[in-house]
């Protein structure tokens, strides 16, 4: 898939991303990250993290072109159990299957920068 993507910058608003290595070096920076196929991620391709501090996990979830709903990428060998996390700067509490290790996160970012959708190898639910 050749889009362009947008990368959310909060203090200076969406930037376009033409590369998957300035998306993946935001990840490194910050381990915020907003990615939408649109300039103001209203329509289109949406992909949104975030790095909870308290697992050293990230929760991500991924809005395909022209679907309603989002889904969350899963951890299926972790319990439905909710645990105490910090998700966008917000302390929440999250099922803990749905906070997961970066490779998973760094696989989902690929595959969506490459495709625009969810990658089919890896776990997805509800948010």
């Amino acid at each position: 898939m050749n889009k362009e993507w947008y990368m959310d910058e909060h203090d200076v608003g969406d930037i376009f991303a033409p590369t998957l290595e300035a998306i993946l070096a935001k990840i490194d920076a910050s381990g915020e990250l907003g990615l939408s196929s649109d300039q103001d991620g209203t329509e289109g391709a949406v992909l949104c993290t975030s790095l909870d501090p308290l697992s050293g996990k990230y929760y991500l979830v991924v809005r395909e072109q022209d679907e309603p709903g989002e889904s969350a990428l899963i951890d299926p060998t972790q319990p439905q159990v909710e645990v105490e996390a910090i998700i966008g700067g917000q302390k929440v509490l999250e099922p803990k299957y749905r906070l997961v290790e970066k490779a998973a996160v760094l696989s989902a970012i690929k595959y969506f920068f490459e495709h625009g959708t969810r990658c089919p190898s890896l776990q997805w639910g509800s948010p």
